[in-house]
């Protein structure tokens, strides 16, 4: 069995309700674009993709090595951007402002994902919050109508970071489904 695997952490539900409801205006611009509902909100630290099952155990055992070293992690949400532009969004995202330790972080958990294998992602690590991923078919107009949107938005809340969780995402006839796998406490317990 292959698992798609990705780590990743999240806002309090609190926090991740705030985002949302700060973000209505964007959701009223652009109705027909499938925007993540709160619980569903994170900031992906590594993407690992497509994972035999029997590997997941190792993947764990080097999220938990991580984090032990790293304290909890205060990071703050604020602004809205996309990937690559606003012209060409993909991705509709909250930005996610941290500790430099949460890029150290970022860094031990790249190594172990390195030490077994996998890739380097071979790109800046900008965390952030996706709000939305855009289909390429989506028009100009809407694409604008979101910018535009996101010039009246503003989002502003704080958090701490505690875990790293690994998830497991199935896509489905209903959407992509996320289902943690493994929880990675901060600090040492």
């Amino acid at each position: 069995m292959t698992l798609r695997l990705f780590a990743a952490v999240y806002p309090p539900a609190d926090v991740a309700g705030r985002v949302h409801v700060a973000c209505a205006p964007l959701h009223d611009a652009a109705p027909t674009i499938r925007w993540e509902p709160p619980g569903r909100l994170h900031c992906t630290v590594r993407f690992y993709g497509a994972v035999e099952a029997d590997g997941v155990a190792m993947i764990a055992a080097g999220l938990a090595e991580a984090a032990r070293l790293f304290d909890p992690l205060p990071v703050e949400v604020r602004g809205l951007g996309a990937f690559p532009a606003w012209g060409r969004a993909r991705v509709v995202w909250a930005g996610v402002r941290a500790d430099p330790k949460f890029e150290l972080l970022h860094h031990e958990i790249e190594v172990r994902a390195m030490a077994l294998g996998f890739e380097v992602e071979g790109r800046v690590f900008r965390p952030h919050l996706t709000l939305a991923r855009v289909p390429a078919d989506v028009e100009l107009p809407v694409r604008r109508a979101i910018r535009e949107a996101a010039r009246g938005v503003r989002v502003r809340e704080r958090f701490t970071v505690d875990e790293v969780v690994l998830m497991s995402s199935t896509a489905g006839p209903t959407g992509t489904r996320h289902e943690a796998v493994a929880r990675a406490p901060l600090g040492r317990h």
